[in-house]
């Protein structure tokens, strides 16, 4: 299966990382990926947002699957069954403490169906850059947000 697999040593405790990560009004003030966000913050919990890879937004619908403050958020989507006979990813965000005020921050998405094998060696990259910007941006964003 493709997937996409990122991490970053932020150095903040996980409350402070889990602080941004989980305040979705907010992203469009930092997250050029994930511009708008809104959902239940519960296993179970219906997630919609804009996806911004390539050009304009697209619209995602998708599921929390795990949900453990200040340690992981996974969703999978899209919520539409006939959806994801063709196309599902598995989203997650991790966060492990380091100690001394330091996290890592793991960034991971594994796709399946055949809606990704042909067009896989172009996203590939996108998503790979994509992801590192988002872990980038996060990390300025706890770090602003712990000088506030």
């Amino acid at each position: 299966m493709p997937q996409i697999h990122t991490s970053l040593v932020i150095p903040a405790r996980p409350d402070a990382i889990w602080s941004v990560l989980s305040d979705w009004p907010a992203y469009g003030e930092w997250c050029h990926l994930i511009p708008k966000i809104r959902g239940e913050a519960r296993v179970g919990g219906k997630l919609d947002f804009r996806l911004r890879l390539i050009g304009p937004t697209m619209p995602i619908d998708a599921t929390i699957t795990r949900f453990e403050p200040e340690k992981v958020l996974e969703w999978q989507g899209p919520r539409n069954a006939a959806l994801g006979l063709l196309a599902k990813g598995r989203h997650a965000f991790e966060i492990e403490d380091l100690g001394d005020e330091r996290s890592r921050f793991v960034h991971t998405e594994t796709f399946s169906g055949p809606g990704f094998a042909l067009p896989w060696r172009y996203l590939k990259p996108r998503l790979d850059l994509a992801y590192t910007v988002f872990n980038e941006s996060l990390a300025r964003r706890v770090e602003v947000q712990a000088k506030a």
